[in-house]
């Protein structure tokens, strides 16, 4: 005999205090009857109805087979039962229908604690009542199109049950069938189905969602009650909405009801759903809420009635104590907003109007007020004209707006910036409405002799900036150009890189005597300025230095990491000494050389040194 926890629920004293039929237990429902058939051997076997046997193996799957109903059965003191299989209940893990039966009886496998699975056969019309109550282990269960009955308990307590899905044949789903399930999350209502009864699915605490079909007809009392729905739809087809329905569904947040057939919301409805923020009333009609409907509902917020607010204040509403049910915001989905302003924006009424009555039924003077956005040069301003009126706890509101058309720029007199080198020119102005608003542009200077210099006579020379923008004039600037008088470049050489340096600065060239440089003398005479600046780079890797009138390789040598030191000197546009330029193909760093010297120049080619043409020119 095994022993039982006892379980005790409500609806277990109500549903199960019922006899269960006749208890009929011969020697031959428990007898051991070899079975060669069977791939497993056979624990125990015996009939089980008229016309039906069963058959238990020893991998602990029970099988039902022959033609016809198995008998019905009843439990005692929630621990045991009458069943022919009952000393073997705990140990049942799989239970297989087959052939031509068409009934379970009732509490045939109730506190099958570790039954898992079931396969039922398609010509099973009935399961009696509590047949799989409190089987803990079963995890899915699909019933067959066949059944035609599921009575009330079938599968009430099986707590491990996931996934249920019911045929289209059952038009009823009865008592408590799911009750308790608290792991049920997925199920698979009938598309036939009218009638839900009481308790059906109530404590399915994982159940968050359920699609009610179309046609059902009658929801009983506490049918979903402390259910883990979020959210639920009562579709048109319903007549009757029990009391209590959605009680204690913590979780639920939005409620829509398209009930055609009910005039009345039931006791406890939606009582005590605190996370319940939304309700939609499509009825067609309604006429009473009663007390407790939305009772301790305190996140209820906004309620969307498909009629007008005439048949709002038609509907017996009682008190619903401890709720936000007062200050819930009621949408009135039958009536448009209507608003008349004053020509000036500064007054506004608002109505609804009801479109089934074709007229205002609400009619407030709305509160006006207003803010102003000045224009800018640039931009419109506006003034926002907004109206605001409340009703039945929810605010509406109505915007104009008048333009401020943008006032423009208005530019004063550019002011112009040189560079201290004379190479760009940097304009602004700065507009008159508004002084955080300025344009600027740069133009980058070209420069042009107007008399060359002497040794005598000192010369003249002019820069000038042309601009893009119009609001800026091109400008000019002459600069007097001293006396023909060469700077001297010094040459220095590195003995220990074979580098040579070249500069006009004096402390320049004394430093690097100091560090062990030698000091080469001049190589040339340099122009103090001209068209053609000789561009100085240095390549802070290999302590080279390179020089060359030509702004893309500058550029790129740049790009690949030397440093920019600016102009170092100027070439002669009078192009009077060429610096010949000669490359060492054997050397990986300091393997240019510049020189004066034709002479140079040609022993370097002839030890194997590159021509590169002319560098730059000197002056005579």
């Amino acid at each position: 005999m095994r022993v039982k926890k006892v379980m005790l629920m409500s609806i277990c004293i109500s549903l199960f205090c019922l006899s269960a039929g006749t208890l009929n237990v011969s020697a031959e429902d428990t007898q051991r009857i070899p079975m060669p058939d069977s791939p497993q051997a056979v624990i125990a076997s015996g009939t089980c109805g008229k016309g039906t046997s069963w058959v238990l193996s020893d991998d602990y799957t029970l099988t039902i087979q022959g033609r016809g109903e198995t008998l019905d059965y009843q439990y005692y003191d929630y621990s045991y039962t009458d069943a022919p299989w009952d000393q073997y209940m705990d140990q049942i893990k799989k239970v297989v229908v087959t052939g031509s039966v068409t009934r379970i009886g009732n509490c045939a496998f109730f506190h099958a604690d570790n039954l898992e699975t079931l396969e039922l056969n398609d010509t099973l019309q009935e399961i009696g009542f509590s047949a799989f109550m409190e089987c803990p282990s079963i995890r899915e269960v699909i019933l067959p199109e066949s059944l035609q009955k599921l009575e009330y308990g079938a599968f009430t307590n099986c707590t491990g049950l996931e996934t249920i899905v019911f045929p289209d044949s059952l038009i009823t789903l009865e008592e408590g069938i799911c009750s308790g399930c608290t792991s049920l999350n997925n199920v698979t209502l009938p598309s036939r189905l009218e009638t839900i009864r009481f308790g059906a699915f109530e404590k399915c605490a994982s159940l968050a969602s359920i699609e009610l079909p179309d046609g059902l007809k009658t929801i009983e009392d506490t049918v979903f009650a402390e259910s883990g729905l979020t959210e639920i739809t009562v579709p048109a087809s319903v007549e009757e909405l029990g009391i209590r329905v959605f009680s204690s569904c913590s979780q639920l947040e939005k409620a829509v009801i398209n009930a055609e057939g009910i005039v009345d919301l039931h006791m406890g409805l939606f009582r005590y759903c605190t996370k319940l923020k939304e309700v939609w009333l499509m009825m067609p009609a309604c006429y009473k809420i009663a007390s407790d409907v939305f009772m301790m509902d305190k996140a209820l917020a906004d309620i969307y009635f498909s009629r007008c607010p005439k048949d709002w204040d038609n509907i017996t509403i009682l008190p619903q104590d401890e709720s936000s049910f007062d200050t819930a915001k009621i949408h009135f989905l039958d009536t448009e907003e209507k608003w008349t302003w004053s020509s000036d924006n500064k007054t506004a009424q608002f109505a609804l109007h009801c479109k089934t009555h074709n007229k205002d039924e609400v009619t407030v003077q709305a509160k006006v007020t207003s803010k102003r956005t000045e224009p800018s040069c640039e931009f419109n301003g506006n003034i926002t004209y907004t109206a605001e009126a409340v009703f039945k706890n929810l605010t509406y509101t109505d915007t104009k707006k008048k333009i401020l058309r943008a006032t423009g720029h208005k530019y004063g007199t550019p002011e112009y910036i040189w560079a201290s080198d004379n190479s760009a020119v940097t304009a602004k102005a700065v507009c008159e409405n508004n002084s955080k608003h300025t344009v600027t542009e740069t133009a980058k200077t070209t420069y042009k002799i107007i008399t060359k210099p002497t040794t005598e006579k000192a010369g003249k020379a002019e820069f000038r900036a042309v601009f893009k923008n119009e609001l800026f004039e091109t400008q000019k600037k002459t600069v007097i150009l001293p006396k023909k008088k060469g700077r001297k470049m010094f040459r220095l050489y590195n003995p220990n890189t074979g580098e040579h340096f070249y500069t006009a600065k004096d402390g320049e060239k004394n430093f690097l005597v100091k560090a062990g440089w030698k000091d080469e003398g001049t190589g040339w005479n340099a122009p103090e300025i001209s068209n053609t600046p000789v561009y100085r780079l240095y390549n802070s890797n290999t302590g080279e230095h390179h020089y060359t009138t030509n702004v893309k390789e500058k550029e790129a040598l740049v790009k690949f990491g030397w440093t920019d030191e600016n102009i170092g000197w100027y070439s002669d546009d009078e192009k009077g000494v060429p610096l010949y330029r000669e490359y060492n193909p054997n050397m990986p760093s300091c393997n240019h050389n510049y020189t004066a010297s034709k002479k140079e120049h040609e022993a370097l080619v002839k030890l194997g040194w590159s021509d590169e043409g002319i560098g730059w020119y000197g002056q005579e």
